[in-house]
């Protein structure tokens, strides 16, 4: 918080005390510091995942969906290879020889839009989503079930967020 105090202008600031907040599951306050770090700098993944994770928690899924929303927009120039490391496509960088590498669970933010999906009552997207999810990695178990509860049971209260 000193840190704030000193330059309130630093997106990194809050975005590693809403980062704080989130571990010690005080989703609140999380989402405020981290939607104060979106709105300093608006083109962190993680920034948006863990704010979108955090109105998730709180079941405040409008603010949820344009917060994976816009994580999951951010990503679209990001390429997988089969170690789920990430490299931007227009970068042409070799894998195995770059520091450029940013690794993030691209398969959770799938996952978790799919559950925002299923509560604003968009299952077949959420469906969808799901599916993505398992593309990237086939054994999210959360996304497993969370596709096999909505195509047998639609039950969407019991739908599993990864954290």
């Amino acid at each position: 918080m000193k840190a704030i105090e000193i330059n309130q202008n630093s997106s990194i600031n809050y975005k590693w005390l809403g980062m704080a907040y989130y571990t010690i599951e005080k989703y609140k306050e999380a989402s405020e510091n981290l939607l104060k770090s979106s709105l300093l700098l608006d083109s962190d993944f993680e920034t948006w995942r863990f704010l979108g994770n955090s109105y998730l928690l709180l079941k405040d899924y409008y603010n949820a969906f344009h917060s994976f929303e816009k994580g999951i927009d951010f990503n679209k120039g990001i390429e997988i290879n089969s170690n789920n490391d990430y490299i931007l496509k227009e970068s042409g960088i070799d894998i195995n020889d770059s520091s450029a590498i940013v690794v993030i669970n691209d398969s959770s933010i799938l996952n978790n839009y799919g559950v925002v999906l299923a509560n604003l009552n968009r299952i077949e997207e959420a469906k969808k989503y799901f599916e993505k999810a398992l593309e990237i990695n086939p054994n999210n178990e959360m996304a497993k079930d969370n596709l096999n509860n909505l195509n047998s049971y639609l039950d969407i209260e019991n739908l599993h967020i990864q954290k």
